[in-house]
Order: structure tokens, then C-alpha cells, then sequence
């Protein structure tokens, strides 16, 4: 199975996928069938080839947002994280899953083979996520088993006002 190790993240986001909403970074598999798969890589056949913060769609769009290991790719996470809101409805949910920052190996990090650009803790990233407007934010550490030296995750969620 694609991305086996993550399950216990893609199963956090899956509760967060009522109604329909977009998996952005989706890569082969989509976190749930209602969600819409964006990816900037073509070759993994997405529903919508889209940059990450750059969306197509109209404001408050979408019931959804998730994200499975994608944002700590970004070039300007205020930015991304600003254009997810910016596409979900009032009282609407993003969901990011992102990899323990603290345990990501040095040699993921930088710009080479689109490397790890930001380091993310629970904290951090919830406070990323309030900077840019979210509500009732809450962030967790969850196991990630089959992951490389099990580097544990971060799994956050906030509400758009």
C-alpha cells in the first residue's frame, strides 16, 4: 500500500474529510475519495495539477483541506497556510500532517531533490497556523512506526473563523 508509513497521520486527516474538500500534495493516493487531489508532480496522475500556494478555486470554497507531509516543502509557509484558509468556508477544517522536525536526518534538509525547507514541532506549527488567521487550533505528536528511524509526527488542525 502506497504510503504505509504514515498510516496513523492519513487516518487523522481522514476523520477531518466531511463533505468535500481538497488533499493537497496528494501524491498517488488521496487521503479519502472526497477529496479533490492536487499535486504539482503530473506523473502521479492528480485530479488537479496546482501549486501548493496557488489554488484555482474561489474563496471559501471547500469544507476541507488536507495535507499529508507537503507544507514543510513550502517556500513561504504563511503564504501556503494563508491561500488554504483562503479556499475553505467559515467554520470549515484544515487538516497538516508534517514529520517531527526534530528528527528529520540532516541530509533532507535545503533545496536538493526538494529537500525538507522548514522544521516543524507541534507548537510550531500551531502557531503557524493562528499567525494566519485559524481557529480553535490544536496540535498533537502521533507514532509513525513504519517511518524512516520512526521519526515521530505532528498532526495539527484549525477552524476558519
Amino acid at each position: 500500500m502506497p504510503r504505509l508509513y504514515d498510516t496513523n497521520g492519513r487516518n487523522l486527516l481522514a476523520e477531518l474529510c466531511t463533505g468535500v474538500g481538497l488533499d493537497v500534495g496528494c501524491n498517488e493516493q488521496k487521503v479519502t475519495p472526497n477529496c479533490i487531489g492536487v499535486d504539482i508532480d503530473p506523473s502521479v496522475s492528480p485530479d488537479v495539477i496546482a501549486d501548493m500556494a496557488q489554488l484555482c478555486w474561489p474563496d471559501n470554497h471547500f469544507d476541507f483541506v488536507v495535507s499529508s507531509h507537503v507544507l514543510e516543502h513550502a517556500y513561504d509557509v504563511p503564504n501556503t497556510l494563508s491561500e488554504w484558509r483562503r479556499v475553505v468556508k467559515p467554520g470549515g477544517v484544515v487538516g497538516i500532517v508534517v514529520p517531527h522536525g526534530e528528527h528529520v536526518c540532516s541530509e533532507t534538509l535545503g533545496d536538493a531533490n526538494c529537500g525538507h525547507r522548514h522544521l516543524f514541532t507541534h507548537k510550531t506549527l500551531a502557531l503557524f497556523l493562528q499567525h494566519v488567521g485559524f481557529v480553535d487550533v490544536e496540535s498533537q505528536l502521533y507514532e509513525r512506526p513504519y517511518a524512516y528511524k520512526q521519526t515521530p509526527g505532528v498532526f495539527a488542525k484549525g477552524y476558519v473563523p
